[in-house]
């Protein structure tokens, strides 16, 4: 059997920096979120990891209503060994998902099927512990209210299971319009 239950308690920290001219469509600014989770160790529970993201959007103007936006995202996921060697694991839901439209709870990486990036159990996709993801969008804004614009994009990404087996290099790449 795969699947099983299991328990545990997280704390959660999120450190953010935000310089966007506007929330909907930044011609100007930054975007900065770095998120860590620690759960198990002496919260309790069989869930032990610590899980740090970062993230950091930058938007540059172009001319007029055209911009530049780029997105990186990093990521990591570390078990956390136990003195007492009781079963410890990091929960499929924690790990990280790449490709499509990230839902429900992966990262996007257009042109792919959803969350199919990464590491393959028997059938189906199982997530992984590290993840490395650049977006480049130009943007055009077409309207205001409401926000509409249009945009022509390149990604690059992929997940990993462990240190030993990254490569930056073996990135799926998309682009489109």
């Amino acid at each position: 059997n795969l699947y099983f239950e299991t328990s545990g308690r997280s704390i959660t920290q999120i450190i953010s920096r935000d310089s966007r001219n506007h929330p909907e469509y930044a011609s100007i600014g930054s975007k900065f979120i770095w998120k860590s989770t620690l759960a198990g160790s002496f919260l309790g529970g069989d869930e032990d990891y610590h899980k740090n993201e970062f993230e950091l959007n930058w938007f540059n103007p172009v001319f007029d209503k055209l911009v530049i936006h780029q997105t990186i995202k990093t990521g990591v996921i570390k078990k956390i060994i136990t003195s007492n060697n009781e079963r410890s694991i990091i929960p499929p839901s924690t790990k990280f998902f790449l490709g499509g439209s990230g839902i429900p709870y992966g990262e996007m990486l257009r042109g792919y099927q959803d969350n199919t990036i990464g590491p393959y159990g028997t059938t189906r996709p199982r997530g992984g512990n590290i993840i490395l993801k650049y977006s480049l969008e130009l943007r055009y804004q077409l309207s205001e209210a409401p926000t509409v614009y249009g945009l022509i994009f390149s990604e690059m990404g992929n997940i990993w299971t462990d240190f030993n087996v990254v490569d930056p290099f073996d990135l799926k790449r998309s682009a489109g319009i």
